[in-house]
């Protein structure tokens, strides 16, 4: 059974609490399994839920129990998204059990290093077991590509900036927070980040610009992703590859992978398309703001996609929802599945598609209603 519990603004008042009966069969329903009905609960007063964080404005959802990645459960109940902009509680895919009881937990209970120059940092990312990074002002790879390895938590404090390309490659348990990745400064031909056969990913509080391939890509069967709070945009660059998030490089990448959830994140100036564009995932893209005007699309369903996409606002975009190229090489038929439901598309245009069941997040999460979604993303993504 899933539960939803819808809290307004304002103060404290007594609660009053509807539930309601929904089927799989029916067109409103979020589940894609097989059949079976739940049961949604809808408070209509002032008071948090128990066990909630107390957002206002948000619906919470309660995932189906403890399980991985493959849609039979979450690691844990209730909410855990905070009460505020800056919330920095871990949500989403990075918290299922193949990630550990805890979810995604990065270099915590290692030593924290904090390297005073781009060779100490080469060397801090490439020592064994766990560690905290912490990073202060900017670091110019002068074109190396650094690669971060399992277990580790790369940390921001004050206006960390990593100028080139960042590869998490072949590694597990690993958190990026409070960095602005720069892509922009030579053109390696590269992501500003690359997320590429690895689990675990934690990507919190982060801006991406100028990246001189994607801004930031999960691919070759990267799975269990989490990106939140982080910023997309092009300042410099302004040819007409500005893709920003692409999950899943090609239509023969790993089935069953690139599991990913976006939430409150802003696609801003200069973003064309891929806000993310999808194969073969479970990705689910929840209270993010677009406002990337003149782009040619947002949110893209590609081969094999499962898209679930709530309740976030499309502000003066083309094209929020579409299937992208989703066809079957052989058959010709139709392979993406699309899932929509709360978004504010009333300053858009274009494509809103679905079609299918998509699937049912194995977590639990909560909703912000969109009247707080462009304040609140606008105020809280990216570097802090």
């Amino acid at each position: 059974m899933a539960a939803f519990t819808l809290r307004t603004r304002g103060p404290r008042r007594g609660r009053v609490v509807v539930r309601a009966r929904f089927c799989i069969g029916l067109a409103v329903a979020w589940s894609g399994a097989a059949g079976g009905c739940g049961v949604y609960e809808y408070d209509l007063g002032g008071s948090a839920a128990a066990g909630m964080g107390g957002r206002a404005g948000a619906i919470a959802h309660a995932g189906p129990g403890t399980g991985g990645p493959g849609g039979n459960g979450a690691a844990g109940g209730g909410d855990t998204s905070g009460g505020s902009a800056a919330t920095t509680d871990l949500v989403g895919w990075a918290t299922v059990a193949d990630c550990g009881p805890a979810g995604t937990l990065g270099g915590e209970g290692g030593p924290t290093t904090v390297p005073a120059s781009v060779a100490e940092l080469f060397e801090a990312v490439a020592v064994e077991g766990s560690r905290t990074i912490e990073l202060s002002g900017a670091f110019d790879l002068g074109g190396q590509l650094l690669d971060v390895t399992s277990e580790k938590t790369l940390l921001g404090v004050g206006a960390a900036e990593l100028r080139g390309a960042v590869r998490v490659d072949d590694a597990t348990n690993v958190v990026l927070k409070n960095i602005r990745f720069n892509g922009g400064v030579l053109d390696t031909g590269l992501d500003a980040l690359e997320v590429t056969g690895s689990t675990c990913v934690w990507i919190d509080h982060c801006e991406f610009v100028d990246g001189a391939d994607g801004n930031l890509d999960v691919v070759r069967a990267s799975d269990l992703i989490t990106v939140s709070w982080s910023r997309f945009h092009y300042v410099e660059k302004t040819d007409t590859h500005r893709y920003s998030n692409l999950c899943g490089n090609t239509d023969t990448d790993t089935p069953e992978k690139l599991n990913v959830t976006f939430h409150h994140n802003w696609w801003g100036d200069g973003v064309l398309a891929q806000m993310p564009r999808v194969r073969h995932g479970k990705v689910h893209v929840y209270n993010n703001y677009y406002s990337a005007a003149g782009n040619e699309y947002c949110v893209g369903a590609g081969y094999l996609a499962r898209l679930l996409v709530q309740n976030n606002v499309f502000d003066g975009v083309s094209d929020p929802i579409r299937f992208q190229l989703d066809e079957d090489a052989e058959t010709g038929s139709h392979t993406a599945e699309i899932v929509h439901a709360g978004n504010d598309f009333a300053n858009a245009t274009g494509a809103q598609d679905s079609r299918g069941v998509s699937f049912e997040p194995p977590y639990a999460y909560s909703l912000d209603s969109t009247d707080a979604v462009r304040a609140s993303v606008m105020e809280g993504a990216g570097r802090r």
